[in-house]
């Protein structure tokens, strides 16, 4: 999982029984998980430094200011961010 130390103050909605968090995040953000999983949804997506994540607006891995994608920086206070 990432290093909690080097990313942004994340709000946790909830955890898989796994003990996987979800992440409150930019409802534009998307991940394969989020097709199948049940539990996540646009702006609720699980942490993972094994997931691919990407902007629903762009179609790419960088979002829409030209920044990464995942939970941990597709926060509020981005410019592109939508909560």
């Amino acid at each position: 999982m990432k290093n909690e130390a080097n990313t942004p103050e994340v709000q946790v909605g909830g955890e898989y029984h796994d003990g996987r968090r979800l992440i409150k995040c930019c409802t534009h953000l998307r991940c394969k998980s989020l097709y199948y999983s049940g539990i996540e949804r646009p702006g609720l997506l699980h942490e993972s430094d094994a997931m691919t994540y990407w902007c629903n607006e762009t179609q790419e891995s960088v979002g829409c200011d030209g920044g990464d994608t995942d939970p941990f920086v597709c926060q509020s206070g981005r410019d592109c961010c939508e909560m």
